[in-house]
């Protein structure tokens, strides 16, 4: 599993390229992608690019909150199916 070190109570971003399952990136359009945990949605600002680039934002606020050791999911929703891609573990410092 994959860890993304984000740092408490500072703006944070990260990308994510999703692909098929023979590499070509994905067409996310028409797609709404969060970002999920056990608890639910995590209110964070996500932007769907091109060639199945997505860019997570989290403001200085929402990473102050953020529990270390957290596993996370991106949940992506065409209307009628619903994916959902990891678990990756967010670490806190």
């Amino acid at each position: 599993m994959e860890t993304l070190t984000l740092i408490a109570g500072q703006d944070e971003s990260f990308t994510a390229t999703f692909k098929n399952g023979d590499g070509t990136p994905m067409d996310l359009a028409g797609y709404t992608v969060t970002l999920d945990n056990r608890r639910g949605t995590i209110p964070a600002n996500v932007t769907i690019g091109s060639n199945g680039v997505v860019t997570v934002s989290l403001t200085a606020a929402q990473t102050s909150v953020m529990r270390s050791n957290s596993r996370v999911f991106f949940r992506l929703s065409n209307g009628s199916t619903v994916s959902l891609l990891g678990p990756f573990k967010i670490e806190v410092v």
